[in-house]
């Protein structure tokens, strides 16, 4: 969802318990737009990560660099 500010997401969602129809699976649709103010905010957050992980109070070894672990990160608004 780089590229453009809305995405639509086509995909099926397993069903286990429709004593209704007896369905097992569904199709759901999503269409999302992207928030750029919110998703600002997010990456600012993200940037300090490593900050804050470097002051919880836990043993040296059980720490780690997050800063590693980020993957790009938007947020969205599902509208329909």
């Amino acid at each position: 969802m780089t590229a453009s500010d809305i995405d639509l997401l086509l995909s099926p969602d397993e069903v286990y318990d429709d004593k209704l129809m007896g369905l097992k699976a569904s199709y759901e649709v999503s269409v999302m737009v992207k928030d750029a103010e919110a998703s600002a905010l997010l990456a600012d957050v993200a940037r300090h990560l490593d900050a804050v992980e470097r002051h919880l109070p836990m043993d040296e070894r059980d720490r780690r660099n997050v800063g590693t672990l980020l993957l790009p990160m938007i947020v969205v608004r599902d509208v329909f």
